[in-house]
C-alpha cells in the first residue's frame, strides 16, 4: 500500500475505503467489507455493477473505434442510442434532437446556450434573463452554481458568480414552506403567483427560460412539486414567450418509476402531457448506469426548425462529446433496463422501499421526512421533529448517519443545506432499477440500526 496519497479527493486529510469490485448493487470494499451500493453515488446506478454485457461492448467498441471527433465524423453507437432515447412516442411530443456531452454540468451549461442562441437567431436578443429556484442544483461549473441554490457548495465563489442575469424564486418545498392550513392548489397558486411577479418585475419579454428540477435532487431532498405546479408553470412559459426547461440529471432517465422521463410520472388527473413537457430536458446519471461518464440534452422541434431556417448550426462542441464508447455502454444498459422490464420494478419496489422505510424509522424523532417518487428517497433528518429543533450546523449529523449505516453494510448518500441551502440534514437512498425485496429489506434494516446509533451518538455529543 503506498505511504503517499497524490490523489486530490473532497478531504485533504482523510482517506475513504477503495472499492475493489462490484456485483449488482453490492461494493466489496479494501477493508474486507461487502456493502449494498444503496444510492450509488447521487443516483448514478441504474442496472448495478459488474454488467459483463456492457463491459463487453465497450471493450468491443474501444477495440474498432475508440474515438472520432463530432466535429468530422458521427458513429453507429451515438446515431443508435440517440433514436433510443427519441422513441416513436416522444418523437409525437415534438422532441426531435438529442446533443450527449459527459456530466450533468455539461449538459445544463449547453441547455443554457441552446436557449440562448435559439433567441438571438430569432432576433429576440434582449431575452437575456434566466428564472431559477432558490433551492437547487444544476452542476458544479461556475455557471451552473450560479443557477443553483445550495449556498454551502458556492461560499467560496459567491463574489465571483455573474449573477446579474440570473433569478431566483421559491422552491416547493412543502415540509418546511408550506403553511399549515394550506391546500396543495393553494400552495401551488402562491408559488405561480410569485413566478409571475417575476415576470413582470424583470419584463416579460426579458425572460428567456424557467428552469428547475421537477423532483428536487439532493439539493432539498426529493421534494415533489404541488398539484397544478407544472401546469401552472407551463402556462406562464407559455404566455410570455419563455422556454421551459427541466433537469432531470438526476431525478430522470426511469429513476422516478414506470416513464423515462421524471415529469411524465408527474401529471395531475384530467391534464395532458402537452400541459406540463418542457421545451428541454437534460439527463445524465442514470442513462449510462456509471459505466462510463454520459449526459444528454434533449430538444423540442423548435430549436431543430430554428437553426435549419436560420441556416445557422449550435455554436457549442465539446471534445468528448458523443463519445463513441460511452454511447456504446448507454446503448446496452438501456436496452437492458427495456428487455428486463426495469421501470415497472423501480415503481413496485420504490413504493415497497417507503412503506418499509416509514415502518422501520417512520417515528424516529429525528426523522421529518420520508419522500420521493420511484426509487429516488430522502430521509431527512432533525434533531427532534416534535420541536423543529435542527442539529447545529457545525455538527453533521448526516456524515455521522452515514458512517453509522456503513457499518451496517449500507452505503447512503449523505447531503446538507435542504432547508434553505444552509441549513438542514438528510441523506438519498437511490439503489438500482433491478432490487429485489430483499435487497430492500437489507437496505432498510441497515438505515434502521445505523440511524439509531447515530442518534444515540448525537445525544451524547450534545448534551
Amino acid at each position: 500500500m503506498l505511504e503517499k496519497y497524490h490523489l486530490l479527493r473532497r478531504s485533504f486529510t482523510e482517506k475513504p475505503p477503495s472499492a475493489l469490485k462490484g456485483e449488482g448493487p453490492y461494493l466489496y470494499l479494501d477493508n474486507g467489507q461487502k456493502v449494498i451500493d444503496s444510492s450509488g453515488g447521487a443516483a448514478v446506478l441504474s442496472i448495478g455493477h459488474g454488467n459483463k454485457e456492457v463491459a463487453q461492448a465497450m471493450a468491443d467498441q474501444a477495440s474498432k473505434i475508440c474515438y472520432v471527433t463530432p466535429s468530422n465524423f458521427t458513429s453507429e453507437p451515438a446515431e443508435e442510442l440517440a433514436s433510443l432515447i427519441i422513441t416513436e412516442e416522444y418523437e409525437k411530443m415534438g422532441y426531435s434532437k438529442v446533443m450527449f456531452v459527459n456530466s450533468g454540468s455539461e449538459a445544463n451549461e449547453n441547455a443554457y446556450k441552446l436557449v440562448r442562441q435559439y433567441f438571438y437567431e430569432k432576433g429576440e436578443t434582449q431575452r437575456t434573463q434566466w428564472v431559477g429556484r432558490d433551492i437547487a442544483y444544476h452542476g458544479n461549473t461556475i455557471l451552473c452554481l450560479t443557477m443553483s441554490g445550495t449556498a454551502h457548495r458556492k461560499a467560496p465563489f459567491e463574489d465571483v458568480l455573474p449573477y446579474g442575469n440570473f433569478h431566483k424564486v421559491s422552491t416547493p418545498h412543502p415540509a418546511h414552506l408550506k403553511l399549515k392550513n394550506e391546500t396543495d392548489e393553494e400552495y401551488s397558486d402562491r408559488l405561480l403567483k410569485q413566478l409571475d411577479d417575476k415576470f413582470q418585475a424583470l419584463g416579460p419579454e426579458t425572460i428567456m427560460a424557467v428552469w428547475f428540477e421537477p423532483i428536487l435532487g439532493t439539493s432539498g431532498g426529493c421534494d415533489v412539486p404541488p398539484k397544478g405546479y407544472l401546469k401552472g408553470v407551463r402556462s406562464l412559459c407559455n404566455k410570455y414567450g419563455a422556454m421551459l426547461v427541466y433537469d432531470e440529471v438526476i431525478c430522470g432517465s426511469g429513476r422516478s418509476g414506470s416513464t423515462f422521463f421524471a415529469w411524465q410520472q408527474l401529471i395531475d388527473e384530467g391534464d395532458t402531457y402537452a400541459d406540463i413537457q418542457p421545451d428541454i430536458i437534460t439527463i445524465g446519471k442514470a442513462l449510462c448506469g456509471g459505466y462510463a461518464p454520459l449526459s444528454a440534452v434533449i430538444m423540442h422541434e423548435k430549436f431543430t426548425q430554428n437553426f435549419i431556417s436560420t441556416g445557422k448550426t449550435f455554436t457549442s462542441g465539446h471534445t468528448f462529446q458523443s463519445h463513441i464508447v460511452s454511447c456504446a455502454a448507454a446503448i446496452v444498459v438501456q436496452k437492458y433496463i427495456r428487455t428486463n422490464n426495469l421501470l415497472e420494478n423501480v415503481t413496485k419496489q420504490g413504493k415497497l422501499l417507503k412503506s418499509k422505510l416509514q415502518e422501520a424509522i417512520g417515528d424516529y424523532k429525528n426523522v421529518l421526512d420520508i419522500r420521493g417518487l420511484g426509487l429516488f428517497y430522502t430521509i431527512e433528518l432533525v434533531k427532534d421533529k416534535n420541536t423543529m429543533e435542527l442539529y447545529p450546523m457545525d455538527y453533521n449529523f448526516s456524515s455521522l448517519a452515514y458512517n453509522c449505516i456503513l457499518k451496517y453494510g449500507v452505503s447512503v448518500y449523505p447531503g446538507r443545506g435542504s432547508i434553505d441551502g444552509k441549513k438542514g440534514y438528510g441523506f438519498l437512498v437511490a439503489p438500482p432499477f433491478n432490487v429485489n425485496e430483499k435487497i430492500i429489506m437489507e437496505i432498510v434494516q441497515g438505515i434502521k440500526l445505523g440511524l439509531k446509533d447515530a442518534m444515540e451518538i448525537a445525544e451524547k455529543d450534545l448534551a
